[in-house]
């Protein structure tokens, strides 16, 4: 159990150690492979968090980048309504980024449990509250 815990100490993985004994050794060994396996599912969920967010912000920060390069570049002028449109949607990238760590339970402090069902904080992901993002500056 020793080299099993100097393992997950240097996040190394962690084979179960052996639970044959009904003593408090047992017991320790026993709570020591659920502690490892709930390691494992925070690990892989917040992995699985950081592929979704950068997915779901690629595009609608590659078409804001766009919008900035042409204005930098003179092709289109700062318009105000272009510049009004960029804010709202970098307002809205926040909430997205928000609802995504909710929902998926990445503000959960150590020891809490989440539930998939109703995450905490209780906020509405973005993407069902707020429409698509559109093109800004009017392309």
């Amino acid at each position: 159990m020793a080299a099993a815990a100097g393992d997950m100490a240097e996040g190394r993985p962690v084979r179960p150690v052996s639970t044959e004994v009904l003593d408090e050794v047992g017991e320790l060994a026993r709570a020591f492979n659920r502690m490892s396996g709930e390691l494992a599912e925070v690990d892989r969920e917040r992995r699985e968090l950081i592929a979704n967010v950068s997915h779901e912000l690629r595009t609608p920060i590659s078409a804001l980048r766009a919008v900035i390069e042409n204005i930098v570049d003179g092709v289109e002028p700062p318009e105000p309504v272009t510049l009004r449109t960029m804010l709202a949607q970098v307002d809205r990238l926040g909430r997205l980024v928000r609802a995504r760590a909710t929902e998926r339970g990445a503000a959960v402090a150590p020891g809490q449990r989440r539930s998939r069902a109703n995450p905490p904080g209780g906020e509405e992901p973005a993407r069902e509250r707020d429409p698509p993002l559109a093109p800004v500056g009017g392309e």
